[in-house]
């Protein structure tokens, strides 16, 4: 249950449902802007989001929300926890998927990542090109995670 409660404390649920993005404010040490309801902590934004929570809370919380949290979080991974994670292999053939995605996946939009932008995700682990499209990538996983590489890419191999 502590784990929960974490995961919703350092998730912003306003960003969530309206942008449908994660939002990991989990480096914020202030309690500012956080909420209750129904004996759960919510972190937020700004006094903005603030706002719209206190208004309607119940449209950013499940089993209302138009996008519930995950069941798998992305993380950003560093070099030191890939090495432990040997001999795992990179997801995407160690490509960019992000960046591919963002050029309409065309073959000439496949992009090394890079060793320094890692994402571990729903049990695969991601390179990504810079720190962009790493939060890109840890905003919305979903549109990324299992996008195929294009035909041609593995036809060559």
């Amino acid at each position: 249950m502590q784990k929960q409660t974490r995961r919703i404390l350092s998730l912003l649920p306003v960003s969530l449902a309206t942008k449908h993005e994660l939002v990991d404010c989990s480096f914020e040490t202030t309690m500012k802007f956080t909420a209750e309801y129904r004996a759960r902590y919510y972190k937020l934004a700004g006094q903005k989001e603030m706002d719209m929570f206190l208004a309607e809370a119940h449209k950013y919380v499940s089993p209302t929300a138009p996008h519930m949290l995950p069941d798998s979080l992305p993380k950003y991974v560093t070099k030191a926890e890939v090495k432990q994670m040997f001999p795992k292999e990179l997801a995407f053939r160690g490509y960019c998927p992000v960046t591919y995605v963002l050029g309409h996946k065309r073959y000439e939009a496949l992009t090394p990542g890079s060793r320094d932008h890692v994402v571990l995700y729903d049990d695969e682990v991601f390179s990504m090109l810079d720190d962009k499209t790493m939060e890109m990538f840890l905003r919305q996983p979903w549109k990324y995670n299992r996008t195929p590489l294009p035909l041609s890419f593995l036809l060559l191999e």
